[in-house]
């Protein structure tokens, strides 16, 4: 009987099960998918929103730029700096429209200050499967402008010191202070009397207005006019790097009503006869003739009006008046003999030989002394600039713009071959309201002191645009005179004038350094060879050397920080016309000294207002 094969007790191999398999694999797939998904969902965020804040810094730019264009329209042209504004957003691709909207508005706050929003849409692209089509980007920028600083004046007129006659010197020369009656009128009494018996006198503010011919020396206290230059302790002679044709810009403010005139006293050259350490009248004097000129010769001064449309860009100033050739100086008018009246008005001999005097030819007598109103007609509320210069310079035609008389100068003219200075007054008047002259930016002086103490006002710095700056107070050529000199800065923080703590610095014409301190309150300028027999203030040196002017043909720049805290406490001291207003205080053995003032504050005038 055949064998039984033993049964197979091994258990067959399960078949696989084909439908998990395929679950599990749809499963990876699915999870693949779906972090894939998210993966690039995320790139796609991460893209938009690196397009969207690339958006945002071209909005926030373009807000910036809106803010700066529109705010040197303020604080008296609000519709034209929101106009500006539009236009300026506009060009960089902001309109308001259906996605966008653009909005400038003078803070309420500060009137010197622009707020700019733009709020626009920044299409999305990857976010878009999520229903996002764009997002909302919002930017706002606030820019401020402070006009520049005015100098020498808080009042409607500049520039008035004390009128020297003779025998009759008004108070504030024999006193030794300058706020006496200047023996100057004023300019609404039609008067042409002068000296002590003068009607309406204007009080003194201690100097007057000056301006130097192209031919002359700029070693003299302007920096800017005269085109030479005969060197002093700071360098050799030579051209004055610093000549500038186009004068000095003094700024006029017609309030609202209008009806604004603007007048000049003693508009033409006329040299004046010594009287004591100074010249008689207001000081017009020959100061030398360098590079071959010859004195006495013929002298002009211009004055030119502009309107300034309401910013500080001179490419847009229409010209309102020029005086061209009204105040040409010659000699012998044609050769016609005049007899000298110059020294009428001092004691000693005039400057002009008898009979050559311009002082008294026609039609320079209806000038000299007196007030001439610029005949501009009626000003309407604006801001204009006086601009005066001895260079003749190019002019657009009058209601046009300009420049302000750019850099060009006629080749040949009056003033070019003559070393002379021209010192004059300023007067503005309106129908209403309180009207404004002062200088704009920069001036020079003429100061004729007395032995003593004398302050003037330098410049005003008012807490909205002085609270956390640095005012830089720029003065060529100070303190010039005999006898010692001391100089110190006014501050008239806490409603009282109190010597400013300040640093300096001074160089050259040619560059080379000079003295400096930190932490003074006080300038020895001029350094005698003894004790004087006045006071020097506290807190002055005291250096009795005998070398004289310190800073003969040198920039003096000071430097004084102010805290946040300036004019919490008041800025107005009593006496003050109004407040802010810094003043020089010069103490003095007595003389006559021309100085270049400019000052300002650092970080203005237009900038952007960080929040």
């Amino acid at each position: 009987m055949p064998a039984i094969a033993a049964p197979d007790t091994r258990l067959p191999a399960p078949k696989p099960e084909r439908g998990k398999a395929h679950a599990a694999r749809g499963q990876v797939l699915l999870i693949t998918a779906g972090i894939l998904t998210i993966l690039v969902a995320l790139v796609g965020l991460i893209v938009d929103l690196g397009f969207y804040e690339s958006n945002v810094l071209r909005v926030q730019r373009g807000a910036d730029a809106a803010a700066l264009a529109g705010v040197v329209f303020l604080p008296g042209h609000v519709s034209a700096a929101q106009t500006t504004a539009y236009a300026e957003a506009t060009k960089n691709g902001y309109t308001t429209g259906v996605a966008t909207l653009v909005s400038a508005a003078q803070d309420a706050g500060n009137p010197r200050r622009l707020n700019v929003t733009i709020t626009t849409q920044v299409p999305t692209y990857f976010v878009r499967i999520l229903g996002i089509n764009s997002i909302t980007a919002t930017r706002s920028a606030s820019a401020e402008f402070v006009l520049p600083v005015p100098m020498g004046s808080p009042l409607n007129y500049y520039g008035v010191g004390c009128m020297d006659t003779n025998g009759s010197q008004p108070a504030c020369t024999t006193a030794g202070n300058s706020n006496g009656a200047s023996g100057v009128p004023s300019a609404t009494s039609g008067s042409s009397v002068t000296g002590a018996a003068a009607p309406n006198q204007l009080d003194s503010q201690g100097f007057w207005g000056a301006v130097f011919t192209r031919g002359g020396d700029s070693r003299n206290g302007d920096a800017f006019s005269p085109a030479l230059f005969s060197g002093g302790r700071g360098g050799g002679p030579g051209s004055n790097a610093e000549y500038d044709p186009s004068g000095y810009g003094y700024t006029v403010e017609i309030p609202v009503g209008g009806g604004g005139r603007v007048y000049v006293y003693d508009p033409i050259f006329c040299g004046m006869p010594r009287l004591g350490s100074g010249r008689a009248g207001t000081g017009d004097e020959w100061t030398g003739a360098l590079g071959g000129a010859s004195n006495p010769a013929p002298v002009t001064t211009y004055y030119n009006l502009w309107n300034i449309n309401g910013t500080p860009d001179m490419a847009d100033d229409a010209l309102v008046y020029t005086s061209g050739s009204l105040f040409v100086n010659g000699l012998n008018n044609n050769g016609v003999r005049y007899v000298d009246q110059s020294g009428a008005h001092g004691s000693g001999n005039p400057q002009y030989t008898t009979g050559v005097s311009p002082c008294n030819q026609l039609p320079a007598n209806t000038y000299h002394l007196r007030w001439w109103q610029v005949p501009a007609g009626a000003l309407a509320q604006g801001t204009y600039r006086l601009q005066v210069t001895t260079t003749n310079v190019a002019l657009p035609p009058v209601g046009q713009s300009g420049a302000g008389g750019g850099t060009v100068a006629a080749p040949a003219q009056p003033s070019n071959a003559a070393g002379a200075a021209n010192r004059f007054s300023l007067q503005v008047t309106s129908s209403s309201g309180s009207p404004r002259v002062y200088g704009g930016g920069r001036m020079a002086a003429y100061t004729n002191m007395q032995s003593g103490t004398q302050a003037f006002y330098l410049a005003q710095v008012d807490q909205t645009s002085g609270r956390g700056k640095t005012i830089e107070i720029d003065l060529y050529d100070p303190g010039d005179v005999g006898g010692g000199a001391w100089l110190q800065i006014l501050n008239p923080s806490g409603n009282t004038y109190a010597p400013a703590t300040f640093s300096y610095t001074s160089r050259s014409k040619a560059g080379q350094l000079g003295p400096s301190g930190t932490n003074v309150t006080c300038i020895e300028t001029n350094r005698p060879a003894g004790a004087p027999t006045f006071s020097v203030p506290a807190g002055c040196p005291r250096i009795y050397d005998g070398s004289g002017s310190q800073f003969d043909s040198y920039w003096l720049k000071i430097t004084i920080p102010l805290p946040q805290t300036y004019g919490d406490a008041g800025l107005q001291p009593p006496g003050a016309p109004a407040p802010g207003w810094w003043k020089i205080q010069y103490t003095v053995g007595g003389g006559n000294d021309t100085t270049t003032w400019e000052v300002n504050i650092l970080g203005n005038p237009v900038h952007l207002v960080l929040p």
